[in-house]
């Protein structure tokens, strides 16, 4: 694989998502189990409305989608629905939908692989964003006025 159209992000991408569903590190418990039920139970509500919105963002993008950060040719810029609040639905819920696992296993390990996913597809919207704006002139006024993935946090938004 060369990477010309941002295959190793994907891959990344892939590999992060797939280590979520190992064990937690350091192990939890001495944790109060009282206290800790709550939290895992937050974790399940942030990892849930997650997947629900993934789900969703994926519905909305409908025939452009496109598992790689290049658009799919001919496509057509989508700035309704899930992608009026953010330019980056799809990425920005993986990124929740890590949060809520983390959450959950309250662990160190998780906490690196939110942080990790979080750089990878940051990286991939950013060079998705490059390509966006040679495809659709319209693009750069979105760019300006939605956030990318998470508003107020400034290496999740970066508009300028």
């Amino acid at each position: 694989m060369k990477n010309t159209k941002g295959e190793w992000y994907l891959v990344s991408q892939f590999i992060l998502i797939i280590l979520h569903f190992l064990q937690g590190w350091p192990n939890n418990t001495y944790l109060n189990y009282e206290i800790y039920k709550y939290i895992q139970i937050l974790g399940i509500i942030i990892s849930s409305k997650g997947i629900i919105n993934l789900i969703i963002a994926f519905h909305h993008l409908g025939d452009n989608l496109s598992v790689l950060p290049v658009p799919v040719e001919n496509s057509t810029l989508i700035t309704k629905k899930s992608y009026n609040k953010c330019r980056h639905p799809i990425y920005k819920e993986l990124i929740y939908i890590s949060l809520g696992i983390f959450v959950y296993k309250l662990s160190l390990f998780h906490l690196l692989l939110l942080i990790m996913l979080s750089y990878i597809l940051r990286e991939k919207a950013i060079i998705e964003e490059k390509k966006l704006m040679v495809l659709h002139s319209s693009y750069k006024e979105y760019l300006e006025t939605t956030p990318a993935l998470i508003p107020y946090i400034p290496y999740l938004d970066w508009r300028s």
